[in-house]
């Protein structure tokens, strides 16, 4: 492993101290960059970005990112919050523009991206929503978006014609969806809650259908209650689904075992973002003939958001560590956003951050997608990047209580509130 020690002054809880830096210097000439990742080595992310290293190292041969992949993403976030303690962050990790990465920038420990992007001249080579998702409130960018995704809800058609249901257009019609399905013996829906993050995408769905996103923002700084209107949609609406569509188990099923129920037809619904698209097609790159896909439902022509408004961003971002951001590495990322794009996608699959041209070569699945992305007029914000840490911890055990049935709508929302206050108080 390649880790470079950072001396620092104590970080106490989620909160970084005020840290003394005393910067090692990253060599300007042969140099290795350890990525440690979240990401599976798998995905066209990491495949394209290799496959872009290994072209670079043709001209730079003493260039190199090696990879140290930590699977599942509660795990991969105690380990950055580990060495960002101890002082040794990588030169190179995966973050979210949340309130610890936040943290971490503000005390120096990484690289402006966006300072860079416009350095050297490659910001306008990306899509706009892929950047955005990556900034901060007061619009830096200290992250690199890889992907730009957009999230549908899977299904297998032969169990919704044999159900005799269609596609939802509710909330409401979801849920009844779900129960008709699970009266025909199938699992209706497989879900990931060991994972965290599918478990809140189905508990914000009322509460941005009602208020887009100013309910989650009014939330994370205490303007509007857990216990609000729509704070208890959501919550009732979650418990609803633990109830009657989830899996048995579904709070200790990592992602892989929860895609696997779909994949092998085990579920007939799974909610994921296009990072998964490569996985549900067949050898022409479409969807395959027995998987369909449609959008987060409405709850009636009043909503805050359009039928066309839902979760799309850029997922987990990367960040460099200040001192890693050589003039080599800048000349990568300059290689990176010419050579990346095609590759992820045409090689992988992916749908890539940057800006791809659509061409009539192009699998129908994909034009699809990208017209989706196109349509796109506000963006569903994501709760575990917008809320404090401590607060997304406490959402993660009382989200999986709340969907075992263990806890009340209201018992869940007092929690949520009084972490949200405590953390505001303690800033």
């Amino acid at each position: 492993m390649n880790y470079r020690r950072i001396s620092h002054a104590a970080m106490s809880g989620v909160a970084l101290a005020s840290l003394a830096l005393v910067m090692s210097s990253v060599a300007a000439n042969a140099e290795t960059y350890h990525y440690v990742t979240a990401r599976n080595p798998d995905s066209p992310v990491i495949k394209a970005l290799m496959d872009v290293v290994a072209e670079f190292k043709e001209t730079h041969p003493d260039f190199d990112i090696t990879l140290e992949n930590i699977a599942g993403r509660p795990a991969y976030l105690q380990k950055i919050k580990i060495l960002a303690t101890s002082g040794e962050l990588p030169e190179i990790f995966d973050a979210d523009a949340e309130p610890y990465y936040e943290d971490i920038v503000e005390a120096g420990l990484t690289a402006n991206i966006g300072e860079i992007f416009d350095e050297i001249g490659i910001t306008d080579k990306f899509i706009p929503f892929a950047l955005d998702y990556e900034r901060f409130d007061d619009g830096s960018l200290w992250l690199i978006p890889w992907e730009a995704n957009v999230e549908y809800f899977y299904y297998h058609k032969d169990m919704f014609e044999k159900a005799g249901v269609q596609p939802p257009a509710t909330l409401d019609e979801f849920l009844e969806v779900c129960t008709t399905l699970g009266e025909t013996g199938v699992t209706p829906i497989s879900v990931a809650g060991k994972e965290g993050w599918p478990m809140y995408r189905y508990l914000s769905m009322p509460s941005w259908r009602m208020m887009g996103n100013e309910f989650l923002d009014k939330l994370k700084v205490g303007e509007i209650s857990m216990n609000s209107e729509a704070g208890l949609a959501d919550a009732r609406f979650f418990q609803d689904l633990g109830a009657n569509c989830f899996q048995e188990g579904f709070a200790s099923a990592d992602y892989t075992t929860a895609l696997n129920m779909f994949l092998s037809s085990q579920s007939a619904i799974y909610y994921v973002g296009t990072w998964e698209l490569h996985s549900l097609l067949d050898e022409n790159k479409e969807l395959k003939d027995d998987i369909g896909y449609f959008k987060m439902p409405i709850i009636d022509e009043n909503d805050a958001t359009s039928p066309d408004d839902f979760y799309a961003h850029s997922g987990l971002g990367t960040a460099i560590r200040a001192d890693a951001a050589t003039d080599e590495m800048k000349e990568f990322l300059a290689f990176l956003a010419d050579r990346f794009g095609t590759i992820s996608h045409h090689e992988y699959g992916g749908l890539p951050s940057l800006k791809i041209e659509v061409t009539d070569e192009m699998p129908q699945i994909y034009k699809d997608v990208l017209a989706d992305m196109e349509a796109i007029g506000e963006y569903a914000r994501v709760w575990d990047v917008k809320l404090d840490a401590a607060t997304v911890d406490t959402l993660f055990r009382q989200s999986q209580l709340l969907g075992l049935g263990e806890i009340t709508p209201e018992q869940f929302a007092e929690e949520i509130d009084r972490s949200v206050q405590q953390y505001l108080s303690s800033r």
